[in-house]
């Protein structure tokens, strides 16, 4: 159960400001390096699923991929009116990627260049090279195997990753016969000055295609761009102001989204 926002290289590691930040560790795991004139098809097979897992003992999370390669990766967020789904869908046919904010009602979707590796899902791990590196590309993490194991029946690789110069440790467990699923991760270090640890670990595994609910976009939710998805955060959760952090990557994120957007050069055209 791949955490919310970690897929799709640059661009939805987009840190929405209100809902949650992706630290460095989490953008460079999914970075992949290309050649951007190379487009192929991923050459292992792809397993439907959905694996069930809990974030830090309390946060629910869901990570599931359809026959079609498209993959949801959605975590329940506790806000003072209720729980929320917060993450992103993947659909792989169609080249593009939704993020859903459930608490405010929204989506950000994306249209990568048809020659990224996001847009075929080349971005995720081979289990050809023992869920080290993408499928086109290689990662910016330095990735050792450190032992095997297996967990809910499943052979899994126990991997750590670090980056250069300060930063947290990653360590996975990765299936490789669930196309490098993560049954657990664990994150050690210091992030923004402070000390922290995070878990996360799957606690069922189902086999078959997913929900399809999994991969709609609920009736009633609006297409936002960055600012517009601040600022209806912050009407509802925080006196209309917007949080300082978000202000800080606004600008970015806003740049990102008119570039790859609905209305960006590889959106389709109508």
């Amino acid at each position: 159960m791949k955490k919310a926002v970690f897929r799709f290289g640059v661009l939805v590691a987009v840190a929405v400001a209100g809902y949650f930040f992706t630290d460095r560790i989490f953008v460079l795991r999914h970075r992949a390096v290309f050649d951007a004139g190379t487009v192929k098809a991923a050459s292992a097979p792809v397993v439907p699923r959905t694996v069930e897992g809990l974030e830090n003992g309390e946060i629910r999370v869901i990570h599931s991929v359809r026959g079609d390669g498209a993959y949801s990766s959605m975590r329940t967020v506790v806000r003072q009116d209720g729980a929320f789904l917060i993450g992103d869908i993947h659909y792989i046919k169609e080249a593009s990627v939704v993020t859903v904010l459930g608490d405010i009602k929204a989506t950000h979707t994306f249209y990568p260049s048809p020659t990224a590796p996001s847009a075929r899902g080349l971005n995720l791990l081979d289990p050809a090279t023992n869920c080290t590196q993408p499928f086109a590309g290689s990662t910016s993490l330095a990735s050792t195997i450190v032992g095997n194991d297996e967990m809910l029946g499943y052979r899994v690789l126990h991997i750590k990753h670090a980056v250069n110069g300060p930063g947290p440790v990653l360590e996975e467990w990765l299936a490789p016969d669930l196309g490098c699923e993560e049954l657990k991760m664990t994150l050690d270090g210091t992030v923004n000055g402070r000390e922290m640890h995070s878990e996360r670990h799957a606690v069922r595994i189902s086999l078959g295609e997913p929900d399809s609910s999994l991969f709609t976009i609920p009736q009633g939710y609006s297409e936002m761009a960055p600012d517009q998805a601040d600022q209806a955060f912050a009407e509802k959760y925080e006196n209309g102001k917007v949080d300082s952090r978000a202000l800080h990557t606004q600008n970015r994120r806003s740049l990102r989204y008119a570039q790859f957007g609905p209305n960006g050069q590889f959106a389709p055209k109508h």
